[in-house]
């Protein structure tokens, strides 16, 4: 009898000593995963000084021909914009933009369009729409139809700007200018600004703004 109680015993302790390193791997593993993770900043939205992510991730051009976002990227700069081809905001900024990349044409600069809303449920947001809009501004425009750029970036709303340095070191995120709905009245250029400084080895002097825009709808899971 006592051995078949030292036994139980000695399993039992065997059991809990299991559970344990279970236990302690499980932790280990998903701090692993935590860390991995890109950082968060205020409403999740990617923090100033976070790296461009998912560069090696294989996205999808407004033509359907697949590329990698790390192959866009500026010797001297990177806007990555996220937009709506049907978005108010998008239309009342669009000839502000145009006029942007047409002013860092061939400067190292490059400005790319993601966008991450549905295109089953919204067509005007997909295929040739986006194939009009990349032609029209000259910029290259990806398809996020799986949304894990709107989700690695944090973006919430278009348009949404993120300019990275050299270092593809995030140094500004927010609207355009301070004057998204009416370019009349624009008094801060942000983006343009921020290149600036960026190119001339200055110190971005705004960092971070509202972006007013829509809503942006990615398919549902």
């Amino acid at each position: 009898m006592s051995r078949l109680k030292v036994s139980l015993y000695s399993s039992a302790r065997n059991l809990q000593y299991q559970t344990s390193i279970a236990a302690r791997v499980f932790v280990v593993l998903t701090l692993v995963a935590l860390i991995s993770l890109p950082a968060k900043g205020q409403n999740g939205v990617l923090p100033l000084g976070s790296s461009i992510p998912q560069l090696s991730t294989e996205v999808s051009l407004a033509d359907g021909s697949t590329t990698r976002l790390g192959d866009h990227v500026g010797s001297e700069a990177t806007v990555i914009v996220f937009w709506s081809n049907k978005c108010p905001w998008c239309t009342k900024i669009e000839s502000r933009l145009a006029t942007l990349v047409s002013s860092i044409k061939d400067s190292g600069v490059t400005v790319i369009l993601i966008n991450s809303n549905d295109p089953d449920t919204f067509p005007a947001e997909a295929g040739s729409a986006n194939v009009d809009v990349a032609a029209r501004l000259g910029v290259t425009y990806i398809a996020d139809t799986s949304a894990s750029l709107k989700s690695a970036f944090g973006a919430a709303r278009a348009p949404h700007f993120f300019v990275f340095d050299q270092n593809q070191s995030l140094a500004y995120l927010g609207s355009l200018d301070d004057s998204p709905g009416d370019a009349d009245n624009v008094q801060s250029t942000y983006v343009s600004d921020a290149i600036a400084a960026i190119r001339s080895g200055n110190t971005v002097a705004v960092t971070e703004t509202k972006a007013f825009g829509c809503m942006i709808k990615p398919k549902r899971k």
